[in-house]
């Protein structure tokens, strides 16, 4: 092998070997601030999964109390008196000063 050749394959030796460490030396910083950002959006799934859960027995409880409200009188008559204030013709009220 010539003089010329050699050199010219140490040069693109060379060249090869820095394309590789400056493609390869930002990976292990760029993999950790990745890996943080997985652990961070893993954290927020978990509250929300959580929080999904919470609204839906939330849900399930209002469905049950609309379906009380539309078929049982007691319910709206109960949830009147709670929520509204309201009393009965035959209740007698009494007011205190």
């Amino acid at each position: 092998m010539s003089r010329s050749a050699k050199r010219w394959l140490l040069r693109l030796s060379l060249a090869a070997l820095l394309a590789l460490v400056v493609g390869y030396a930002p990976l292990p910083f760029a993999a950790s601030v990745g890996a943080g950002q997985v652990l961070e959006q893993r954290r927020a799934l978990g509250a929300l999964l959580q929080s999904n859960l919470q609204l839906a027995a939330q849900n399930r409880r209002l469905l049950r109390e609309i379906q009380q409200l539309r078929q049982d009188p007691r319910a709206i008559e109960r949830a009147a008196r709670d929520e509204l204030g309201l009393v009965g013709a035959t209740d007698l009220v009494l007011e205190l000063e």
